[in-house]
């Protein structure tokens, strides 16, 4: 096996090694994110399609068609595996004209299979066709680049030749190094698997054991990709997906992995599922679907609770986590209004406030422990937002709605005053300035 190297202007966020198989395989497609995906800003899922040389990416990665942006030639490319902001598993083609194009695979072994095969097809490339599209000078070019893969790109124009990671000279940023610099970073897919009667590594739908690596943080369930998949065209105002691989977690989401189980949520969700309607991993997508809807859009597996709203707020008193999700996922209103007593003094008469259920919530917190000290997480209050509750906007002047202060009222800390204002904030589409 050669290894390429080029030196990224970019060192924090560069993996610079690319290793390169010798097997021809130089075609290859697949469900990717990309940045700017579907001519939009952001990441996107795309349908990818590596081919004769060419690299074409398709918006509705569902079907595979819908073709966005003009086809890239490989062979005028170079490319190169970065990790991008605080997203792993990405390369980059970088095109003769000087763009950009950033890609996300699902792990490491993915990733490799997609630079495999990009470095091959742009080993197999039809001169002819080049020449018709580019001219003979580009293609030159090409067959210039091409006579120093194994050498070291630098910053400028000069080649040096090849250096192994771990030797003497060794400039460039290996993998280990990049790690080091960077914040260390909670293994997310361990966290949730630590328990294994949790049965977490088990999709909880189908009972796959392949990539079961994606985490709907409002139901504390995790699921293969197909599923997943499944679950994502469902919105996000059902089920609220995110890979515990590349996705990033903090503070409440991360605290909620914590109450992950798929036989904990299995117990309530399929309470009344017939045998022979639970599906299997080989099921049609048409059919997986469809079993999805009926389990998480109209619960018709679920245990039924007459009494659901009283349980959600007693459970919400106790702070506990998982009948919180349990009572939410069955039924109960998350939107819910309750009458509660703010005089604090026992031998005062009670004072009754209206409040909403959110609202209420902010009184309970857990405590986890930090580099800083203790820390206050509001993850009874982040669920009941995940499950479409409604946190109003927080205004600090009005008389009929909570604020600074009247907050004290409910026995609001100084903590959940703030994050009830950062989560307002990120409702509306606004970023916090503590964020």
């Amino acid at each position: 096996m050669d290894m390429v190297f080029q030196r990224s202007s970019e060192p924090d966020n560069a993996v610079t090694a690319i290793p390169i198989n010798t097997d021809q395989i130089s075609e290859k497609s697949g469900i990717l994110f990309t940045l700017g995906g579907q001519g939009k800003q952001g990441w996107h899922k795309e349908w990818i399609v590596l081919s004769r040389g060419r690299l074409t990416e398709y918006s509705d990665w569902r079907s595979g068609k819908s073709q966005v942006k003009k086809p890239i030639d490989i062979a005028l490319t170079s490319v190169k595996a970065v990790n991008h902001d605080r997203r792993q598993y990405c390369f980059q083609i970088s095109t003769s004209d000087g763009h950009h194009h950033t890609f996300q695979t699902f792990n490491e072994e993915e990733r490799s299979k997609w630079l495999r095969a990009l470095y091959n097809a742009g080993q197999q490339v039809d001169t002819t066709k080049l020449r018709e599209d580019h001219g003979e000078k580009q293609v030159r070019k090409n067959s210039e680049r091409r006579k120093n893969l194994g050498r070291l790109k630098t910053a400028g124009n000069h080649v040096v030749n090849t250096i192994i990671p771990g030797q003497t000279h060794d400039l460039s940023v290996s993998p280990v190094s990049i790690h080091s610099k960077q914040e260390s970073e909670m293994d997310y897919l361990a966290a949730v698997r630590f328990n294994p009667d949790d049965l977490n590594n088990i999709c909880a739908d189908c009972g796959s054991t392949e990539a079961v690596e994606w985490v709907s943080i409002n139901f504390l369930t995790v699921f293969c990709v197909r599923c997943s998949s499944s679950h994502r065209s469902l919105g996000s105002h059902i089920t609220r997906i995110k890979s515990l691989k590349l996705d990033k977690f903090a503070n409440e989401t991360e605290a909620l992995l914590k109450y992950v189980s798929n036989r904990t949520a299995n117990n309530y969700l399929e309470s009344n599922l017939p045998a022979k309607e639970k599906i299997s991993t080989n099921v049609s997508d048409a059919n997986r679907l469809e079993f999805v809807k009926r389990k998480y859009v109209f619960k018709s597996y679920s245990e039924k609770y007459p009494d659901a709203d009283n349980l959600l707020v007693r459970a919400i008193q106790k702070i506990n986590v998982p009948d919180v999700a349990k009572y939410l996922a069955c039924g109960a209103d998350p939107n819910m209004i309750i009458k509660i007593n703010v005089n604090k003094a026992k031998e005062e008469p009670s004072q009754f406030r209206t409040v909403t259920l959110f609202e209420y919530s902010l009184r309970k917190s857990i405590e986890v422990d930090t580099p800083v000290g203790s820390k206050k997480l509001f993850v009874v209050s982040e669920l009941i937002i995940l499950n479409g509750g409604k946190a109003e906007k927080f205004n600090s002047n009005s008389d009929t709605q909570i604020n600074e202060d009247n907050a004290s009222e409910l026995g609001l800390s100084e903590e959940a005053i703030t994050y009830w204002k950062a989560r307002s904030l990120r409702l509306q589409g606004l970023k916090s300035p503590t964020a």
